[in-house]
Parts: structure tokens; sequence; C-alpha cells
């Protein structure tokens, strides 16, 4: 089975993709199964918008599509309240982007949105890359505060601070690194490194192609017990039951 750990679904201000052209791009790569998250303005200020269009597509679509819920932080206990409706509703993932939203992921503004994440034992997603609020290390301290949940690194680090990776693994071994906005030079590190136990295959559709990400990794990660791994497996073993 391949995994999309990260894509994007809705009509967004520069992220735009139909549910529908998402599953022709998978049907065409072979891709089985994608984690879906609504776009820029429903991460930011249209929560419950987004959720609803994620709930939906995950229940026209549910051997497809995993949904992600998003909940900004800012919003305090509306953010907690809204984040505890999605995952009720069948929503199966937390999604931070702290660049978008505005704040940096190990500050304690979003441990009640991790605990509630926590309780229902699913993962959540951070945006890391960008500086100021997407460092890797901070989503080592958040992590390390939680070493129940499974964290998965949006684009492992990509652009600004891949090299970080092999350390985070190594001081938070909780994280799944995810791998779009990377190229075979660093996945390359990554694998010298750390192996392939904790990497996991994301799109980042639509700003990406399957044809592109997925060559990226073939061409570094040869062997096909470890491209299974990186393609399927490790989410999968990471998430049990859940997806």
């Amino acid at each position: 089975m391949i995994i999309d750990a990260h894509a994007h679904v809705g009509q967004g201000r520069y992220k735009s993709l139909a549910p529908e052209d998402l599953l022709r791009q998978m049907d065409a790569n072979g891709v089985d199964r994608a984690l879906i998250c609504p776009v820029e303005e429903e991460i930011v200020l249209h929560n419950r918008q987004g959720n609803d269009f994620i709930l939906a597509q995950v229940r026209r679509y549910p051997d497809r599509f995993t949904g992600f819920a998003v909940a900004n932080p800012w919003y305090g206990a509306a953010a907690l309240e809204e984040l505890r409706r999605a995952l009720g509703e069948g929503l199966r993932g937390l999604k931070f982007h702290p660049t978008y939203q505005g704040f940096p992921v190990n500050d304690p503004i979003v441990y009640p949105l991790i605990e509630e994440a926590a309780r229902h034992a699913v993962p959540v997603y951070t945006h890391t890359g960008t500086p100021h609020f997407g460092e890797p290390f901070k989503v080592v301290e958040v992590a390390r505060r939680y070493p129940e949940v499974t964290f998965i690194m949006g684009h492992s680090g990509a652009s600004d601070f891949w090299n970080d990776i092999p350390r985070c693994h190594e001081f938070a071994p909780n994280i799944l690194f995810e791998t779009s906005r990377n190229g075979p030079g660093n996945f390359g590190y990554m694998v010298a490194q750390m192996g392939t136990d904790h990497i996991v295959f994301g799109s980042n559709a639509p700003e990406s192609l399957y044809e592109i990400e997925m060559a990226n990794i073939r061409d570094v990660i040869t062997g096909k017990a470890e491209q299974d791994k990186v393609f399927g497996l490790n989410l999968a073993r990471a998430w049990r039951e859940t997806i």
C-alpha cells in the first residue's frame, strides 16, 4: 500500500485542488490512500469550514482519504472545541502550520490541542522548513513533552533545516519525517544518518507532482523493502488501525 502522508484539497488563494483531481493523480501513480487537510484560509481562519469539507470527502471516499483537522490555537477554547468536534466526527489527525498561523509549535498555546489529539490517539502533523516558526528542533521539544503522540514533521525541515533531521530523530523517536520538498541529496543524507524506519512519503499536493516526488525517493532508496517502508509501512505501523 502506498500512502501519501500530506495533501491539500479545496479552493484556496494559492492552493487549489479538487478531491476528484487528486484521486485521478493517485490512480495514475499507484497511490492507495492520501491523508488530506484543508487549504490556506481554512487553516488560518475558517477552521470549521475546512474541517467540514475534509469530513465530506472522507465520507465520500472512505477507502481513499483520511482527514486531518485544523484548529488555530489562537482561538483558544474555541479551537479546542472545534478540534474535539472534528475528531469526534471522524477526522484522524491534527494539522498545524505555524508559519501561516503565527506561533512556534513548542509554545504552550498548542498544548491543549496536542493533548486532545493524544486523547483520540491520532498523530500531529506540523509544517517545518521556514525560519522563525518552522525550525525542526521546536518540533523535537514538543515531541519530547508528548512521547505518546506520533508527530509527522512536514517537509523534514526543507528547505532551510533539512540537515537537522538526524539529530531530531536521535532526540525524539516519536517523530516521522515527511518527504515533500526534499530532493535526492537530502534523502541520501537522511538515509545514511538514520535509515528509513521513520521516513514517510508525502506529496504536498497540489504544490508538487507525484511523478517528481516518488521518483526522487526511488532514485535514492532503491531496495523494495526500504521503499515499502517509506511509501506506506512506516505510517501504517505507527498509526495501526486508525488509517
